[in-house]
């Protein structure tokens, strides 16, 4: 089973329309194009926009089976840290703190400050209450805040 939050469940509904309707005509319209101007066996640009083709056809297949078989995760227990839990953690002895959410492997972008559950950090934090403290490696931290968002 894969768990996801509501929000990256839309998320990868939103990216697997615009595959479907706009990157797979595109892609397909491209080598079309190429075909009316190759030797197939021959020519690099056609293979290669063939090749981006099946890419495509491949990343739509891949989210269609993890929407087939995501399990939402609604909530988790207000004080605990969970998949979709909002955490605040402050690094001792410095104080300096950094929010994450916490999210499954497939809607981890650290960019957008979203860890995975299966990230070093994510495992510490997974179960977790406030005020505990948290190892990882040479490091220390508390947790200073958990947002848990119901959804109905």
């Amino acid at each position: 089973m894969i768990k996801l939050t509501k929000e990256g469940k839309q998320q990868l509904e939103q990216k697997l329309a615009r595959l479907q309707s706009e990157t797979l005509i595109e892609a397909s319209k491209r080598v079309n194009e190429a075909r009316k101007f190759c030797d197939f066996s021959e020519d690099p640009m056609y293979v290669k926009f063939v090749d981006e083709s099946n890419e495509v056809r491949e990343e739509i297949e891949r989210l269609k089976h993890i929407l087939k078989h995501a399990h939402i995760v609604e909530s988790v227990p207000n004080d605990t840290v969970g998949l979709g839990s909002l955490v605040t953690i402050c690094e001792l002895p410095d104080g300096d703190e950094e929010t994450y959410r916490l999210v499954s492997p497939i809607e981890a972008n650290i960019d957008e400050g979203l860890i995975s559950t299966e990230s070093p950090l994510g495992q510490q934090l997974i179960d977790r209450q406030e005020g505990a403290t948290i190892e990882l490696g040479d490091l220390s931290f508390r947790i200073v805040n958990i947002t848990n968002e119901t959804t109905a």
